[in-house]
């Protein structure tokens, strides 16, 4: 009868996919929990970063147009005639005028209706700068030939950065365009290492972070600002540290100048152990890689789990085969001893053969319960019960003809002629271990063959090598199952099927006595069915040398087995 799956069994199956389900969710949780405190940390970086950037930017344009720009602009405006050279200004400037006019390099006037560009007389401008200013008045845009570009502004202060060859800073014009009524543009080339200065100063004394996140911490210790063109391309470092210091892309950014300034971006980034200080522990680390290591994990303990619950219910219902099996082939040897014990026991048997042929049963069943409960010992005790690892050298031919003789109830129950042919070989080997092996094979053979075949059994000298066969002519092993019926309740189809008993650990037991012992067993095809081998090394002849002793023994052939 079928046994129905176990109730207890399918709820472990459920509690397992349950808690399997249930750490996906927690891991699904606890990522999207840091994706989102992530954001969180990226969107203050972001805001601190871009409010600092918005204060340094202000403070550095009003700086730099109010103390820079302004004054000389309006001293042009008002100039005719020659343009004076810049240092011939200082000598009645006042400080403000002063201040601004340390920032020209030279001074320039352009007419855009007649085309007139005027220079003070130390002036060098660059190549085709009539062109550039030309093109400025028409507002349309770069200029190739300057290897620069223009900006235009709201206001009326515009400037433009040309190029310049090599590793030298480039050049920087500002200029003022004219009204309707007097169109002349007015401008100067700007001392970039001047506008260097306006820089570090409006970043050493603006506040660009309000006091309760920054304290009496300096700005330097804070925050890193660098100006770069508008193609990315570094003008200075305002700080002594590189704007993309920070590892953290929320940490950082990029900023555009307005009011015309020429094509400069500024780019600023916190210094990365300031992150920390912004936004409290910092942004945290991606957990994702950690969660995933762990889910997976959990996964893989999971499964292995129920990888092993289903194992262990596949060996219980292994063993509750073997035991029904072990009980099978006890059964049926212990009640032919019973029913010939209580014949013999109240005198039913008529004449003195019949008393010895149920002696000679009782011994045969008897002999097969010893080879079945000895296997039993070995499987559930493997090595321990008749291995005892004590090697000796052993005369091997004796113990196989011992052997065979032990079989003969056996033998003669199935009317079954044993052969045997041995050569004068010893080996060491564990003698009470190897004779167990040679037991089973016999026992297969005779159990799984047909009645009255023959069964062959041989030793032999192969090299260093002591071989011992058992061959029978039963119906062969397949190629296919040679190497997995060495395994535990391990048994061909066609055996299940049969009527012959077995539990499938005969073959398991020759297999692990040999290997305790250093040697080898297989299978292979004989003359008719099938050959089982032994094998055991350091084997030497004795004797009379490798003589062959043929030994024929009919047992039972002539009658029916009982």
């Amino acid at each position: 009868m079928r046994q129905s799956r176990s109730p207890h069994g399918l709820f472990t199956f459920v509690l397992l996919g349950t808690a399997l389900v249930l750490s996906g969710i927690l891991a699904y949780a606890a990522v999207d929990s840091s994706r989102r405190h992530r954001a969180t940390a990226r969107a203050v970086l972001q805001d601190y970063v871009t409010f600092a950037a918005e204060q340094f930017a202000q403070r550095f344009t009003q700086d730099v147009e109010y103390y820079g720009l302004y004054p000389t602009m309006q001293l042009l405006s008002r100039t005719t005639g020659t343009l004076p050279e810049p240092s011939s200004l200082l000598q009645n400037a006042d400080r403000q005028l002063s201040q601004s006019l340390e920032l020209a390099v030279f001074f320039f006037r352009y007419d855009p209706r007649d085309g007139t560009l005027d220079f003070n007389a130390s002036a060098s401008p660059p190549p085709d700068f009539r062109d550039a200013m030309a093109t400025q008045t028409q507002r349309t845009g770069a200029d190739a030939s300057l290897r620069g570009f223009l900006v235009e502004s709201d206001g009326n202060l515009r400037g433009f950065l040309v190029e310049s060859d090599g590793n030298d800073d480039p050049r920087m014009f500002f200029f003022r365009a004219g009204t309707d009524v007097d169109p002349t543009i007015v401008g100067f080339e700007a001392k970039v290492p001047v506008l260097r200065e306006y820089s570090k100063t409006a970043f050493d004394n603006t506040q660009l972070l309000p006091a309760s996140v920054t304290g009496d911490i300096p700005n330097s210790s804070v925050i890193a600002i660098s100006f770069v063109r508008s193609s990315g391309n570094l003008l200075w470092n305002v700080t002594d540290t590189s704007a993309a210091t920070s590892d953290e892309p929320a940490a950082r950014g990029v900023f555009p100048l307005t009011n015309g300034w020429p094509g400069m971006e500024l780019r600023a980034a916190f210094l990365d152990h300031f992150t920390n200080e912004v936004v409290a522990g910092g942004v945290p680390r991606s957990r994702i890689p950690l969660t995933v290591v762990l889910a997976f994990a959990t996964a893989v303990m999971l499964i292995a789990t129920v990888i092993q619950t289903i194992r262990e219910r596949s060996l219980a219902k292994l063993r509750a085969e073997f035991v029904s099996s072990v009980s099978h082939e006890l059964r049926t040897p212990l009640a032919q001893i019973r029913m010939f014990a209580e014949t013999l026991r109240l005198g039913r048997m008529p004449s003195h053969e019949e008393r010895d042929r149920s002696l000679a049963i009782i011994d045969k069943e008897a002999r097969r319960l010893t080879n079945l409960v000895e296997n039993v010992l070995l499987f559930s005790k493997p090595g321990k019960t008749i291995v005892t690892g004590n090697m000796s050298q052993t005369n091997l031919s004796e113990l196989v003809r011992e052997v065979v003789e032990s079989y003969r109830p056996l033998a003669d129950a199935r009317a079954v002629l044993v052969e045997t042919n041995v050569a004068a070989v010893s080996a060491p080997v564990d003698a009470p271990a190897l004779k167990q092996a040679i037991l089973n094979l016999i026992d297969n053979a005779i159990k799984y063959g047909p009645e009255g075949q023959t069964v062959r059994v041989t030793l032999s000298l192969s090299g260093d090598d002591a071989r011992i066969a058992v061959e029978d002519q039963g119906p062969g092993v397949p190629s296919a199952k040679r190497s997995v019926i060495w395994n535990r309740f391990e048994r061909l189809a066609r055996d299940r099927e049969s009527t012959t008993t077995g539990a499938g650990i005969g073959l398991a037991v020759v297999r692990q006595l040999m290997t305790l012992q250093g040697g080898q067993c297989w299978v292979e095809d004989g003359e008719v069915g099938a050959r089982f081998v032994l094998t055991v090394g350091d084997a030497t002849t004795h004797g009379q040398g490798t003589n062959l002793e043929p030994k024929r023994t009919t047992i039972g052939k002539s009658r029916p087995a009982s």
